[in-house]
C-alpha cells in the first residue's frame, strides 16, 4: 500500500510541474504526500498500476483527467488530494490530442472519436457539448488544432477539414479547388506560413495560409512502388492480421527553415521533401526516404531530425 500511494503522489507531482517544461521547474518546495483513496480495489484487480491507465493533464485546469484500465468512468484529483470519479463532461476516450487550448480566447476544446466536440466551462472545469447540431454533420472527428496566427481552430474528420472562429464553423477554404478528402491529422507550419494536412488514405498536403493546396506525397503510392502495400494486403486475406500494422502512416511533419525542407516521419521512415519557390509559387521536390524501418513513435528520431538539419545547413554553407 505505501509503494502504490508513493507512485500515486509521485505521478501527480509530476503532473503538477509537467507540460514540456518539468525540468526547468524549481521543484524543491514540493513533497510526496499521499493520495487518499489511493489504494487499488477488486475493480483494478487490486493492482495499482491500473488505477493510471492513461492520465491527460487538461489545460487551464488543475484537474487531469485519470482513465482507469478496468474500473469504469473517468477519476481525478480533489482539492484534498483525494482519488475521486470526475465529473460529467470528460467522456472517456479522451487524450491529449483530443485537447486544443485557443490562445487568443483561452477557451479550451476537446473531443472523442465520435460525432461530439465539448467546451471546458472554466468555473465549473466540466466539458459541455459545443456546437451539437452543426459537429454532427461532419462525420467522425479525427483532430483539431489551434493555429494562432489565424485566431482560430482546424477541425479533421471523415467529411473534410473544417475551420472553427469563435462559434462560427466552416469548410476550410482552398482556393485552387483540390479535394482533400477525409483527413487524419494537421500539423501546424508556421515558419512556412502554412499547415501539412494528413489524409486516411496515406496522402501528405500542404495548405498554405492564403488557401492554396498542394499535394506533398503519397504513401500509399510509396508503399506500392516497393511492393509492401500488396504484400501487407496479400496477408491481410490470410488472416494475418499483423501485418495491418505494416501499413505505414504519418505521425509527425517538420519545416527546416534553413534548409528550405520538410522532414515527415511515418511509422516506418523518415523522408525528406525538398522545397522551393519560383515565380508560381512554392515548388515541391520529389522525396527522399532517409530511414526505413519500425519505430514507436516520433521521439525516436528527434535525434535524426536534429543531425539532418545541421548536415543541410552545413551543404548549403
Amino acid at each position: 500500500m505505501r509503494d502504490l500511494l508513493r507512485s500515486l503522489a509521485l505521478a501527480f507531482s509530476f503532473l503538477a510541474v509537467s507540460g514540456g517544461e518539468a525540468f526547468a521547474v524549481d521543484a524543491s518546495h514540493l513533497c510526496v504526500v499521499p493520495v487518499l483513496d489511493g489504494e487499488p480495489t477488486e475493480a483494478d484487480i487490486n493492482q495499482g498500476w491500473r488505477m493510471l491507465s492513461r492520465v491527460t493533464e487538461i489545460p487551464t485546469s488543475r484537474y487531469p483527467a485519470i482513465q482507469p484500465l478496468n474500473r469504469g468512468g473517468m477519476w481525478t484529483l480533489s482539492q484534498d488530494r483525494r482519488f475521486i470519479p470526475k465529473p460529467d463532461g470528460f467522456p472517456r476516450g479522451f487524450d491529449a490530442n483530443s485537447l486544443t487550448l485557443e490562445t487568443n480566447s483561452g477557451r479550451v476544446l476537446g473531443f472523442r472519436g465520435a460525432r461530439s466536440l465539448y467546451k471546458l466551462d472554466p468555473e465549473s472545469g466540466l466539458f459541455q457539448p459545443f456546437l451539437e447540431s452543426e459537429i454532427g454533420e461532419l462525420g467522425q472527428l479525427h483532430h483539431l488544432i489551434h493555429i494562432p496566427r489565424w485566431r482560430a481552430t482546424v477541425i479533421g474528420s471523415t467529411h473534410g477539414a473544417f475551420l472553427l472562429t469563435g462559434d462560427e464553423l466552416k469548410p476550410l477554404p482552398i482556393t485552387n479547388g483540390q479535394p482533400i478528402g477525409s483527413v487524419y491529422k494537421f500539423f501546424d507550419l508556421p515558419a512556412l506560413k502554412a499547415i501539412a494536412i494528413g489524409t486516411k488514405d496515406g496522402r501528405l498536403l500542404l495548405r498554405r495560409d492564403d488557401g492554396h493546396l498542394l499535394p506533398v506525397l503519397s504513401l500509399r503510392r510509396m508503399d506500392e512502388d516497393s511492393k509492401s502495400w500488396a504484400k501487407s494486403i496479400w496477408n491481410l486475406m490470410h488472416n494475418e492480421s499483423w501485418a495491418y500494422r505494416k501499413r505505414d502512416y504519418l505521425m509527425a511533419v517538420h519545416y527546416l527553415k534553413d534548409s528550405n525542407a520538410l522532414i515527415v516521419i511515418t511509422k516506418t521512415r523518415l523522408i525528406l521533401i525538398p522545397l522551393s519557390s519560383s515565380g508560381n509559387g512554392l515548388m515541391i521536390g520529389e522525396p527522399i526516404v532517409l530511414d526505413e524501418k519500425e519505430r514507436g513513435d516520433e521521439f525516436a528520431t528527434r535525434w535524426y531530425i536534429r543531425a539532418i538539419r545541421d548536415f543541410l545547413a552545413y551543404r548549403k554553407n
